[in-house]
């Protein structure tokens, strides 16, 4: 056992001595196991290529393995320059430009530029915006959210935009108020120590049986005058490992002058040719180059300068070709060597493979996999939503309010307030309950009352019928019909009671009317047809009825007046009047004036309406107007004041018929005597006997009404002066 572990320490060691010999074995300057890595440090770096202090100028990241972007910064508003600070490598050099943009101009084009940048907040990231523009100053379409990787106040920013050719970008937002530093990388240069041929004719495809010239990747840009000999009209370089070449840069000895244009062929890894760049004519130059969106990897690809005017390829020495290239996603490193770990195997930092220690909307970095929680946002998910946000629901990377504001009008912002008589969800609500339309934005609680219900607060419990205003604490006016009115204003809303003027209802019904805004008359029953003007009940007495207010009883016979509280006139035949005016409605008894019956009969007259005359046997013809009994005695008689004249049960028959009536009665008894005697012997002669009695004379009466008067002349004749009596109407209508 200890013999393996010593073999094994062994090997060990001698792989590591092996490997400490290659890297000594670099010349200054280069490193790596073949040394096929170029050092950028500003001092001689390690020989795993760790820079000891800083990078080369333009340089940058993990063993300073990426070229900068160069770049211009200014505000936008006070154009203050913001280069210097920003490039200064200087982390306590931030900038102070209060609520303005920074705008970054490239020098030259660029394609999906990485972004990293030193803040002192990276939560405040959150409010970052980012606009990408074009040489023609058009906009960008992001295609998808920019991808951020945060170590600590170091912040990577992944721009996913394609095929957009960058010329300025203009970074917005609270972030930008804390910024300290800012680096845009263009990538690595994977072409050192490639292998680079050259020949005189065209390529037209991977050729690794040409001359070689490895010279124009070992990223010395001025071309070694030595070299003149060494000379193409086509240049191809061949990498080991296929990339997606970003930016290309060529370097040459071309100084010929005249218009040139250039030639850049791509070969994939299958060898096939999948591009053919040709540039616009241009004037001679030392330098190349292009940039490119295209998204097959490289393994090859050709360059030649075409003179414009012989259209024949130019020969030339290629001083250098520099290729910009990213890591994929999962792998990191120098020339992209290394894959992530398994906590970020998609998404550790490009450079130097580390991990997030925040993520934007997820809790579990590094993976980020995990989405805040609702009512959550931002980095490791440690802020949370607005209470301006409805259900304090907000976007979980951003933190504005995605379901809209609560008391708040302008989502997904919610920084106004609603307006006074507004609430809820985006202030759609009106506070239309609430006094003077004032309640609480969020609740729609009404701070002030309610107008229309009686449950303050929430003011969604209608007032009780009969009650408004405030709280509902007024009640109707008793002048509302069935005490009901606007529940928000109190005027009455289905009609006056005893008042004409709705809704207001202030103006009391005209005498003789009443009820709903007084559209009923009062009764004629109603002394003065006045009643109550509510209830419609007499409320000055009755007339011609006695049971006051109601005035639905009529008077009992004899009276007449306000609540037949008068009798009627004795000079009224039968004691009769009309139960309202209280004139005679049957005759007069002893008087002449119907119906006023105030004009006593003339002498010799009496009666109903001093219709009868008075009999030829009262003494001057004198009688009593109401009985016709003489006054002063009758002619040839006793004294008698019937003079003659029987009064029996209303029936006034002569004594001349009495006794008749009385001998005809006896003559009956004594001929029913007989005929009990002799009944079994005679009873047909008697019953025949009976029926043959002669029968006094009978007229028929004249019968005017209870306890009326009829007279009988000397001649034994009815007055027949009463069957012409004119009787007064019985219909009362014709009093008010």
């Amino acid at each position: 056992m200890y013999t393996c572990f010593f073999v094994c320490i062994v090997a060990a060691s001698a792989v590591l001595n092996s490997y400490q010999q290659a890297a000594q074995a670099c010349e200054n300057g280069w490193f790596g196991p073949e040394c096929q890595y170029k050092c950028r440090c500003q001092q001689t770096c390690s020989p795993e290529g760790e820079c000891p202090g800083q990078c080369d100028v333009g340089w940058f990241g993990y063993k300073c393995q990426y070229s900068l972007v160069t770049y211009t910064a200014t505000t936008g508003q006070s154009q203050d320059d913001l280069t210097f600070p920003l490039n200064d490598n200087n982390e306590n050099t931030c900038v102070a430009i209060g609520n303005q943009a920074i705008v970054i101009t490239f020098i030259n084009i660029c394609y999906k530029p990485w972004i990293r940048l030193h803040t002192q907040d990276p939560d405040l990231l959150y409010s970052l915006k980012i606009t990408l523009l074009d040489k023609q100053n058009q906009s960008a379409v992001l295609t998808s959210k920019e991808r951020y990787i945060v170590q600590h106040e170091i912040v990577d920013i992944h721009i996913l935009v394609e095929n957009f050719f960058v010329r300025r970008m203009i970074l917005e937002g609270e972030a930008i108020q804390r910024l300290c530093s800012l680096w845009i990388l263009k990538g690595q240069n994977v072409a050192t120590k490639q292998s680079v041929y050259y020949s005189t004719s065209d390529i037209v495809g991977i050729d690794t049986g040409l001359p070689q010239y490895p010279q124009a990747t070992d990223e010395a840009i001025t071309c070694n005058r030595n070299d003149d000999g060494v000379a193409g009209t086509t240049w191809q370089v061949v990498l080991k490992t296929p990339f997606l070449i970003k930016q290309v840069d060529f370097f040459v000895n071309d100084s010929i002058g005249g218009s040139r244009y250039f030639t850049i062929k791509k070969f994939d890894i299958y060898n096939a040719l999948y591009n053919v760049y040709i540039t616009p004519t241009g004037p001679s130059n030392n330098y190349y180059g292009s940039v490119s969106w295209y998204t097959t990897p490289t393994k090859a690809f050709t360059f030649s300068v075409t003179n414009s005017g012989t259209n024949t390829n130019q020969i030339l020495l290629l001083c250098e070709v520099l290729a910009y290239s990213d890591c994929n996603e999962g792998t990191w490193g120098v020339q992209c060597q290394n894959t992530c770990n398994k906590s970020c195997p998609t998404t550790c930092r490009f450079d130097d493979g580390l991990c997030n220690d925040g993520c934007f909307g997820y809790s579990d970095p590094p993976r980020c996999a995990k989405a805040c929680e609702a009512g959550t946002w931002g980095l490791n998910c440690t802020k949370k939503c607005s209470n301006h946000c409805f259900n304090s629901s907000c976007d979980r990377n951003t933190g504005v309010c995605d379901k809209g504001c609560l008391g708040y009008s302008n989502p997904p912002d919610c920084t106004l307030e609603c307006e006074t008589g507004f609430w809820g969800l985006n202030c759609i609500n009106t506070c239309d309950r609430c006094v003077d339309f004032s309640c609480n934005g969020k609740t729609g609680w009404c701070d002030k009352g309610c107008v229309v219900a009686n449950d303050p607060s929430y003011c969604m419990i209608t007032c009780r019928p009969g009650t408004w205003g405030v709280n509902c604490s007024n009640t109707c006016s008793n002048h509302c019909f069935n005490s009901s009115c606007d529940s928000k204003i109190g005027l009455c809303d289905r009609g006056c009671l005893g008042y004409s003027d709705y809704p207001d209802c202030t103006l009391a019904c005209t005498p003789g009317t009443w009820g709903v805004n007084c559209s009923n008359t009062c009764s004629n029953q109603c002394f003065n047809s006045s009643c109550n003007s509510k209830t419609g009940l007499c409320d000055r007495g009755c007339l011609g009825y006695s049971d006051y207010p109601d005035c639905t009883l009529a008077c009992r016979p004899g009276t007449w007046g306000v609540n037949c509280s008068n009798t009627c006139s004795n000079h009224c035949f039968n004691s009769s009047c009309d139960s309202k005016i209280g004139l005679c409605d049957r005759g007069c008894l002893g008087y002449s004036d119907y119906p006023d019956c105030t004009l006593a009969c003339s002498a010799g007259s009496w009666g109903v309406n001093c219709t009868g005359k008075c009999s030829d046997s009262c003494v001057e013809l004198s009688c009593d107007s109401k009985t016709g009994f003489c006054k002063q005695g009758c002619i040839g008689n006793d004294g008698s004041l019937h003079c003659n004249i029987i009064i029996m049960n209303s029936e006034v028959i002569s004594q001349q018929t009495i006794v008749t009536i009385a001998a005809s009665a006896t003559a009956v008894l004594v001929a029913i005597i007989i005929c009990i005697i002799v009944l079994k012997l005679k009873g047909t002669i008697c019953l025949k006997k009976i029926r043959t009695i002669p029968q006094p004379e009978v007229r028929p009466e004249e019968n005017f009404a209870s306890g009326g008067y009829v007279s009988i002349n000397d001649n034994g004749e009815f007055n027949a002066n009463y069957d012409r009596l004119a009787m007064p109407s019985t219909d009362d209508s014709s009093f008010g």
